[in-house]
């Protein structure tokens, strides 16, 4: 292509429309550049070309690097808490929420009525001390998963998961262990001696 090109410039064979429509759609207006070499041309226009995009990711660099400069981020994280949590309530009343006023529920809800509190708020947070005594009577959650699981006793531990359909137990092995006071460890070796309670 380029050598025909070459060609019909030493011939003079390029038309003026073909020098019109480059001059629309390409921009080319020097009408000089066809008594170029086709070489040249090519050469010029890809040194051009990359000048231009280097000039252009420089601009666009120097853009991105202001723009970080006078970035608030502490701003940015607190807009996107507020969405992130607009958006959790929005789903929350998409899936529970009835259309209607909600019930509403004072401090002794949640023993006597119990069972309309928990349709209302399917999740509850305790601890395993309080959890049963949250609970109306002979109550089994769905789930009771117990954080920080080494740090809890077996006593309370049994408590909580006696009110268990299934439950989650999350620990490892570098976090603190339960701490017992010495009156409560000195009970509970009195009962453990005195039974004769196996080690485990």
């Amino acid at each position: 292509m380029i050598v025909k090109y070459k060609q019909q410039i030493k011939l003079g064979k390029i038309k003026f429309s073909n020098k019109l429509q480059n001059l629309f759609v390409y921009g080319i207006y020097n009408f000089k550049i066809y008594n170029s070499l086709p070489e040249l041309v090519i050469t010029h226009l890809q040194k051009k070309y990359y000048d231009l995009k280097s000039k252009e990711l420089k601009d666009e660099i120097a853009f991105l690097d202001n723009k970080l400069e006078n970035y608030n981020f502490e701003s940015a994280m607190k807009e996107y808490r507020d969405q992130s949590m607009r958006l959790f309530k929005a789903s929350l009343g998409k899936r529970f929420g009835r259309g209607g006023s909600r019930t509403t529920f004072n401090t002794n809800s949640l023993w006597k009525d119990f069972d309309r509190f928990i349709k209302e708020y399917p999740v509850i947070l305790s601890t395993t001390h309080s959890l049963r005594n949250c609970a109306a009577n002979n109550y089994l959650f769905d789930y009771v998963l117990v954080d920080e699981a080494s740090q809890v006793d077996i006593v309370t531990g049994a408590l909580a998961l006696s009110c268990a359909k299934n439950a989650v137990i999350v620990g490892d092995e570098k976090q603190l262990p339960n701490v017992v006071p010495d009156e409560v460890r000195g009970k509970t070796t009195k009962v453990f001696n005195a039974f004769q309670l196996d080690e485990a």
